[in-house]
């Protein structure tokens, strides 16, 4: 659980609780409780499961972005159709980053710390 430095709740049993300060674009609510943005709970859950990157092909292929290489392939002609829709995203005026997955496994903090730079720039 993620609280922020300010609140004093005290961690039930088998309950692990770390302090961070959150900015308000990685919380949303559901049914009235905040909660951590999906693609910040993505990252870190990602980070914490033994088979982390199974998780993480399907979250984000799903719900949040797309993963992208020859590996999250299963032919030639899919990356090429990836490749191409790329593309026309960038036509369409959509800002497209990558990230290896080295960089979401062992340095989430600083995916979303892009990731909110180009948000800033583009507000």
């Amino acid at each position: 659980m993620t609280v922020p430095h300010r609140r004093v709740v005290k961690a039930a049993d088998g309950v692990r609780m770390r302090r961070r300060d959150l900015p308000p674009e990685d919380v949303t609510s559901v049914r009235g409780l905040c909660v951590t943005g999906l693609p910040l709970s993505v990252l870190e859950a990602a980070v914490e499961l033994e088979n982390g990157s199974v998780f993480l092909d399907r979250a984000l292929q799903r719900h949040t972005i797309e993963v992208d290489g020859w590996a999250w392939h299963r032919d030639p002609a899919r990356h090429r159709h990836d490749l191409e829709r790329q593309n026309v995203l960038v036509n369409a005026g959509r800002h497209v980053l990558r990230f290896t997955w080295h960089a979401l496994a062992n340095d989430p903090e600083g995916v979303v710390r892009q990731i909110r730079q180009i948000r800033q720039a583009l507000a």
